[in-house]
């Protein structure tokens, strides 16, 4: 269950993760 969850929110989180850290650099 955990890893199928890891699963498809792992990718979501990554980019959402960068572009808060984009957001927050510029």
């Amino acid at each position: 269950m955990m890893e199928a969850y890891s699963r498809r929110v792992g990718p979501l989180m990554k980019s959402s993760t960068t572009l808060r850290y984009l957001y927050a650099s510029s």
